[in-house]
């Protein structure tokens, strides 16, 4: 037997009240300006002229695992790899 609440639409709004309030403890980022390279040796110059000094993991890349950001000029910077596949998949992964 299933246990269903006594007042489905009471439960309803305290689950996307949890679920509002789980996304306000993640903080985004808000890029004016995505720098994006196939190349590592590429994204060198790109990564010392802007100052992407922060390092943020990316698991979902397929290029580079990190993303660089400079949060005063809001520029995220990041490698694909080789291939539209892993462009694709890094892309997306944003």
């Amino acid at each position: 037997r299933m246990l269903l609440p006594k007042y489905p639409n009471c439960a309803m709004l305290l689950l996307t009240w949890l679920l509002f309030l789980v996304g306000l403890s993640h903080a985004q980022l808000v890029p004016k300006v995505v720098v994006v390279t196939t190349f590592p040796p590429e994204f060198v110059r790109w990564k010392e002229r802007l100052q992407l000094k922060e390092e943020l993991q990316f698991p979902g890349g397929a290029g580079s695992k990190v993303l660089c950001w400079n949060s005063e000029l809001e520029v995220l910077g990041m490698v694909t790899g080789e291939t539209s596949k892993h462009a694709a998949q890094s892309v997306t992964a944003l």
